[in-house]
């Protein structure tokens, strides 16, 4: 799948010695015991409004060290952490009201976070102090990440209207903006309303613009890129190809990576107009020969193949510039080497490139 991250193999449980597995099984259940009557207490003076902030700090801090405590917020809480969050003058209790919200459970919850939170959450996305919008947008995310269906109705809230305020705001630090990308890439997995595909990509063109954008916040946007344009064709601006065509020659992987997905997604579903934008980007042709040459990762190169499988496809100008930018040669290279499953990309990019070269020569011979 396109939208997998990660290959990394988790070990199975099963791999692990019984007693050692059954004595961490007793020493968390017997940790939670411990914590339950300082969670308790902590819940009750927040809901009494006696000293709050200790309360309400020791309740994040002790949630945050063991989240199966959350497990125990119950819906009258969620409510006074919400009526907290909003009435609140103290900034460091209303991010802590915040945080706590972010491990709430819908399935006991989820009626209060839909009806009661998610209107005051969205409200103060954009509030002035990143100490609040910072720990709103990250409980937004991991909302989402809990039940996909939030979406939905965080949209309907105005969610994307104030992500864009925020994103179009120039001093707002680096670290709300990376968790504004990750609240991006989190929403645009999921499918969205045409009008909703329009903010979400004026979003992502103002967050991929910034020039002081840290590694993590680029990488994100791509990656809610490519979410957004895998298997249809979107609205993607000339001058966001045009950066993301520069972004393939970044020196960071994680960087490359998903923004050769996005261009990938333009070669396939993409329109005549934006695919032009790469067949004529001579920086691009440029790169794309590196990442075949150079010591890229195999999954760069097959992606790199695609890509030019897919615009030679469509474009002749392409297949004539593919040769005076070196890739032919880049391709055959490819031939050479071991993995069956690279020599078969290469081979379909060399293939489809003299395909239209023959078609060329012969309608010229015609005319």
């Amino acid at each position: 799948m396109r939208d997998r991250e990660t290959f990394i193999a988790v070990a199975d449980i099963i791999d692990l010695n019984p007693k050692y597995v059954s004595f961490a099984v007793d020493r968390l259940s017997f940790n939670i015991a411990n914590k339950m009557p300082i969670f308790n207490r902590y819940v009750e003076e927040i809901m009494g409004s006696s000293n709050l902030l200790e309360a309400i700090k020791g309740l994040d801090k002790i949630i945050n060290g063991d989240p199966r405590l959350a497990d125990h917020l119950k819906s009258d809480v969620v409510e006074r952490l919400v009526k907290i969050l909003k009435e609140s003058d103290d900034v460091f209790i209303q991010r802590s009201a915040a945080y706590i919200l972010s491990r709430a459970k819908f399935d006991t919850c989820g009626s209060v976070i839909r009806e009661k939170a998610t209107p005051v959450l969205v409200d103060l996305m954009s509030h002035h102090s990143y100490i609040i919008a910072i720990p709103v947008v990250i409980t937004l995310t991991r909302l989402v990440c809990a039940s996909p269906d939030y979406v939905r109705v965080i949209l309907d809230e105005g969610a994307f209207k104030a992500a864009l305020e925020i994103s179009r705001i120039t001093n707002r630090g680096h670290l709300l903006l990376d968790e504004l990308a990750k609240f991006m890439a989190v929403v645009c997995r999921g499918k969205l309303l045409p009008s909703q595909e329009c903010l979400a990509l004026s979003i992502l063109d103002e967050l991929l613009q910034r020039r002081w954008a840290t590694y993590l916040h680029i990488e994100r946007t791509c990656f809610a890129l490519s979410y957004l344009s895998y298997g249809r064709h979107v609205g993607i601006k000339q001058e966001t190809c045009k950066m993301l065509t520069r972004l393939t020659t970044h020196s960071e992987n994680s960087v490359v990576g998903p923004a050769l997905g996005v261009l990938g997604n333009i070669a396939r579903w993409g329109t005549v107009d934006q695919i032009e934008i790469l067949a004529k980007d001579s920086e691009f042709l440029r790169c794309l020969g590196t990442s075949l040459l150079g010591c890229k990762p195999k999954k760069f190169q097959m992606e790199a193949c695609q890509i030019i499988s897919k615009i030679a496809a469509q474009s002749r100008t392409f297949t004539q510039d593919m040769h005076s930018a070196g890739l032919i040669d880049s391709l055959n290279g490819l031939l050479e080497v071991d993995e069956s499953d690279l020599k078969m990309e290469a081979g379909c990019a060399i293939s489809v490139a003299r395909m239209h070269v023959h078609q060329q020569w012969r309608s010229e011979d015609i005319f």
